[in-house]
């Protein structure tokens, strides 16, 4: 027989299944085919959870029954139903006393999802929508998508979209805003211009926004095509627009474009703020303009009434400092500290300024007139206060700025600490360094990285080997920074002149199979060896390139023949020359006049002539001084009685 079953909401109650099974399947019919009527939810749940069967008194065929589902009433839908057929009998029908395994059940029916991560992200949208009640259409995705995005699951707002454009829905230029919002966020700027690309939507102002605002921030250069794109599309710019495009091409040193951006936003009514002025002026630190220009660009923003604010002021505080123009400072500092938007930032930059300008004593002199101002320092105040004091020498002071933080009720931070580190490690200070570093850890402050790199860079220039290999084990989590401590200690113990301990680093940094993963620091400490001329130490590097099978350069080639010529060997230097030809690697020309010097200073004329054929032989230009020292080199053989024809 068949029964009917209408399903109205969504949800069924589990605890009438055991009624329901027995009624069902106990018929003679080995399958029967339920009509249900709902959503995705209701399809699944009625296969798998029959509620309440109730039997038509006053139905003749005893083969046929109504069955109604009592489901919670919800949202009615207008979908037409759909035909399902009920899991098969079991071979016993079940009695009172006897549970049903639910899940096998569930296992037996149709809607079992397949194991993949599309499967499992159309299961966890399903059950968002069924659990907000939500239809499966434009207004449903679209809360979905908001859902997803107010918690920042990038995946799911992708899939959901994905969705949408399948079953045919139009997003809109709304939800594909919201997308590409979620992704800005995030600051994913390749993703994002992927979504804008492949989406098919009618593309607003504020499309555009989100993707040229990313591209502007990671200093992408398709910010200009897009631009482009835009113009093209006839898509009109509003103020944020503007704004970006400023900041881009004033990046690029594009001021005319700027100019024009500016013109063409007066002409459109958008008048520039002062936040757009700052975007111009923050460029400008970096690319840098005379004060000249800078002056008339302060003046043109008062002339449009535009009221500067504290970044305003700093920025032009940077870019007079970078220019040297100390009195323009002062003169301009005398106007921001009398602004309403006066803060602890603009005092610390100006203090700043004086800092790197050795003006200490009017250093000093700002941080009491903030104080006396009510303008309270912070912990940037107190780090370019110490950084005065150690530099004009109050070393006492220096120290017992750190206890006059806590009295003023700041925390100094591990910053703090690495700055008094820096400062005394300068003057391998190891007594002072070593304190601070124990009062950090009384603190409950954790050293970072910065801290032990200070820290094996002092132990490395006084040879304390021990102190500097204790320091660099702490540093082995982070292998960019262990490999960078390993460098710095052996560049100190090289020109500290602990060669032995620079070489032992160096030959436990190569046994370290996660570091050494480039050739740079090969050749970078080959060279270090040279500058020192130390020949010995150069040799044990050499080899144990050649040991490793890097590569060496014509530079290096030239700085172990140098190294060899300054030892007085320069019959060393011919074995060189044969390994070099032989791995195909040109010498430079300089390399050549300095052997050829050696050689003609020590009378080894027959090396002089090895080269000199060598020269001719390669076409390899002679200039400067070695073309000196052939002529000199041939007038001596003509005036000097010399028993070998050849030469």
């Amino acid at each position: 027989g068949t029964a009917r079953m209408i399903g109205r909401g969504r949800g069924v109650g589990c605890q009438l299944y055991n009624q329901a099974h027995r009624t069902l399947f106990s018929s003679s019919s080995p399958s029967l085919p339920l009509l249900c009527c709902g959503n995705n939810s209701g399809k699944r749940l009625l296969a798998s959870f029959p509620a309440q069967t109730l039997i038509d008194e006053n139905d003749n065929d005893s083969d046929s029954y109504h069955v109604i589902a009592q489901i919670p009433r919800g949202r009615r839908t207008r979908r037409k139903p759909f035909l399902l057929t009920a899991p098969p009998p079991l071979t016993d029908p079940p009695t009172e006393s006897q549970e049903i395994n639910i899940s096998d059940l569930r296992r037996s029916t149709v809607h079992r999802k397949p194991a993949s991560r599309k499967g499992d992200y159309d299961e966890e949208l399903e059950n968002f929508m069924e659990s907000k009640n939500l239809m499966r259409d434009y207004r449903g995705f679209g809360y979905a998508i908001t859902h997803y995005r107010a918690e920042q699951n990038r995946k799911m707002c992708v899939y959901t979209l994905k969705v949408m454009i399948q079953e045919g829905i139009d997003p809109g230029t709304w939800l594909v805003n919201h997308v590409l919002g979620c992704f800005y966020e995030a600051k994913d700027v390749n993703k994002c211009v992927e979504i804008f690309g492949t989406t098919k939507f009618i593309k607003d102002v504020q499309s555009y926004n989100h993707v040229m605002s990313l591209m502007e921030k990671s200093n992408d250069d398709r910010i200009f095509a897009m631009y482009t794109i835009m113009q093209k599309t006839g898509v009109l710019a509003d103020h944020l627009t503007y704004d970006i495009l400023i900041s881009a091409f004033a990046r690029q040193n594009d001021l005319k474009t700027c100019e024009q951006l500016l013109s063409e936003m007066r002409k459109r009514g958008i008048r520039p703020t002062i936040l757009t002025y700052n975007r111009l002026l923050k460029e400008m630190v970096q690319i840098g303009i005379s004060s000249e220009k800078l002056l008339l660009f302060l003046a043109r923003i008062k002339s449009e009434k535009l009221k500067s604010d504290h970044y305003t002021y700093s920025y032009v505080l940077r870019i007079l400092s970078n220019n040297r123009d100390i009195f323009m400072c002062s003169k301009l500092w005398a106007e921001a500290k009398n602004s309403e938007d006066v803060d602890t930032i603009l005092y610390n930059e100006m203090i700043g300024i004086y800092r790197d300008n050795r003006m200490f004593s009017e250093a000093r002199h700002l941080t009491e007139e903030m104080r006396s101002r009510g303008i309270k320092p912070d912990n940037h105040t107190y780090t370019y206060i110490i950084q005065d004091y150690f530099l004009s020498g109050k070393l006492t002071e220096c120290l017992n700025s750190v206890q006059e933080m806590r009295s003023h009720g700041l925390i100094p931070t591990t910053y703090t600490y690495n700055t008094l580190i820096m400062l005394f490690s300068g003057s391998n200070s190891a007594v002072i360094c070593e304190s601070l570093l124990k009062e950090m850890l009384r603190f409950g402050l954790k050293p970072d990285r910065t801290t032990h790199i200070y820290l094996v860079n002092m132990f490395s220039r006084m040879g304390d080997f021990e102190s500097c290999s204790k320091y660099l084990l702490k540093m082995k989590d982070h292998l960019p920074t262990y490999e960078y401590g390993f460098m710095i200690s052996i560049k100190a113990f090289i020109f500290g002149g602990h060669m032995d301990y620079a070489m032992t680093t160096f030959q436990q940094m190569v046994k370290d199979d996660t570091m050494m993963t480039s050739q740079e620091p090969y050749h970078q400490v080959f060279e270090w060896c040279a500058e020192q001329k130390d020949l010995s130490a150069c040799i044990q590097v050499w080899n144990t390139m050649k040991f490793k099978s890097v590569p060496r350069s014509a530079n290096d080639y030239h700085l172990m023949i140098r190294a060899h010529c300054l030892e007085k060997e320069p019959q060393g230097c011919l074995d060189y020359f044969d390994e070099a030809a032989a791995e195909g690697v040109t010498l430079r020309p300089d390399t050549y006049a300095t052997v050829y010097r050696v050689c003609r200073e020590k009378g080894l004329y027959e090396i002089c002539y090895a080269i000199a054929s060598e020269i001719q032989k390669k076409k390899i230009p002679v200039i400067g001084d070695l073309l000196d020292q052939l002529r000199i080199t041939e007038s001596v053989l003509k005036n000097s009685a010399v028993e070998n024809t050849k030469i």
